[in-house]
């Protein structure tokens, strides 16, 4: 379906919903009013779904979601773009179960159990198998070493200084990709950029993560080619219309160095709790 057909349906059917030139046209007034105009939106014409960054809407067979500077992008339905409607499960009650299970489990056990394996809380199984296996045909490695880390993960954040924190609007999905040889490579190219003299103001911090296994794109200059490839493959995901949120990735030389990093989140986790009692 060509995008000016997608834009005539959406317009069509909105119009009948009476709100159609508030909230497809390009002066939508930002994020509030997007939200004020949504909810009139589902007063006046039922079925209409929500959920996820940018409000993404559901009419007429097409996804409606806001973008930058007040544009609408408009994606046929699939199964592998559909947003949750409901909550997968009580956010709260999960959460208090997993402060139970901190006190009665080890770290480790936390992060194989929870982290490391299982579903995902903020996509569908379709569309969590849709990422992983997009992620890992672009850099040629199995689906198995590509997993959601995160709030995406649990519907939570069990970083230090976040601790609890809901999945919200404002949140990426961060996929972590585990692959030794992808990692060296990228390592040695890294190695000769930082030779070369060229300015790396972030070089320090960037170094602190990769003695721990982990290369962090984003604190790689934007000016070094692989970072810019890194960079537009993920902003691809997130533009493609697939996925409801931001996509982000990381990379790890193994899964000993993805495990350590969330055991010692865990563990500071633990003591943030007997810090609370």
């Amino acid at each position: 379906m060509s995008d000016g057909r997608c834009r005539r349906i959406a317009a069509r059917s909105l119009r009948d919903a009476a709100v159609e030139s508030r909230l497809v046209a390009r002066g939508c007034s930002g994020q509030r009013d997007f939200k004020y105009r949504w909810r009139v939106l589902q007063q006046r014409s039922p079925g209409l779904h929500t959920a996820g960054r940018g409000l993404r809407l559901i009419h007429e067979g097409l996804a409606v979601r806001e973008m930058p500077m007040g544009r609408i992008q408009l994606t046929p339905l699939t199964s592998s773009n559909l947003p949750l409607t409901e909550p997968q499960r009580d956010l709260a009650q999960e959460i208090e179960l997993f402060k139970r299970e901190l006190h009665a489990r080890s770290a480790v056990d936390m992060v194989r159990s929870h982290i490391l394996s299982g579903e995902c809380y903020c996509l569908n199984h379709e569309q969590y198998y849709a990422l992983r296996d997009t992620v890992s045909n672009h850099f040629g490695v199995h689906p198995n070493e590509v997993v959601m880390v995160g709030s995406a993960k649990l519907g939570f954040s069990t970083a230090p200084g976040k601790e609890f924190r809901p999945f919200g609007d404002s949140s990426d999905l961060d996929v972590a990709i585990i692959c030794p040889a992808l990692f060296d490579e990228m390592w040695v190219q890294l190695y000769d950029y930082s030779c070369s003299g060229a300015l790396w103001d972030r070089l320090p911090l960037f170094e602190d993560y990769l003695f721990r296994g982990w290369i962090r794109p984003d604190l790689l200059p934007r000016a070094m080619p692989i970072a810019r490839c890194w960079w537009n493959f993920f902003l691809g995901l997130t533009r493609s219309g697939r996925y409801p949120y931001q996509v982000r990735g990381g990379l790890y030389r193994s899964w000993h160095c993805l495990e350590r990093y969330h055991v010692d989140g865990v563990e500071a986790l633990k003591l943030y709790l007997g810090g609370q009692r």
